[in-house]
């Protein structure tokens, strides 16, 4: 949860490429499923993430479907 919440701050500071790189942890996992709160918070960044993927470049919009398949 904290490592989500670090990676929106970096995103909410116009820092993506910083944000995805604190995600990747997160978004590599095995297939077991978040839990429910992770998964909240990563709505939330998704959804600011896309909002400046035009901004922010292909990798954006590539973290944004990631997001989705993990939520």
């Amino acid at each position: 949860m904290l490592t989500v919440r670090i990676a929106d701050c970096h995103l909410c500071a116009d820092d993506p490429h910083t944000a995805l790189a604190t995600l990747t942890p997160v978004l590599d996992t095995d297939g077991t499923p978040l839990p429910a709160l992770v998964r909240h918070e990563l709505r939330g960044l998704r959804t600011r993430l896309a909002a400046g993927a035009d901004r922010w470049g292909p990798g954006a919009a590539e973290a944004v479907a990631r997001l989705g398949a993990a939520i």
